[in-house]
């Protein structure tokens, strides 16, 4: 397995801008894979680095998606200092875009 930053740390460090992203291939987490399972991954491609964070609704505009993959045990998501933190990406998978 390939190990490097997230988006999110790049974004961070200021290694990568935002718009320089749109369109890059990417491997992304199944929400339903929560660990300790093995992590099941997807490929997709960026469609958009959002400027809404994780707990912010996603386009449902009920739900956060910190919410969303806390439900599905993510821990993780629980610290909301850090979902604030961490921007929604959009993700096409073939016709469909997600937001992780």
């Amino acid at each position: 397995e390939v190990v490097r930053p997230s988006l999110h740390e790049e974004l961070i460090k200021g290694e990568v801008q935002a718009a320089a992203v749109a369109g890059a291939r990417v491997f992304v987490a199944a929400a339903s894979e929560a660990p300790p399972k093995q992590r099941l991954l997807r490929e997709g491609a960026v469609q958009e680095v959002s400027t809404r964070s994780c707990d912010e609704a996603m386009g449902d505009g009920e739900t956060s998606l910190a919410q969303y993959w806390l439900s599905r045990g993510w821990q993780v998501y629980a610290d909301q200092a850090r979902s604030s933190k961490v921007r929604q990406v959009l993700i096409q998978h073939g016709t469909s875009v997600l937001s992780y």
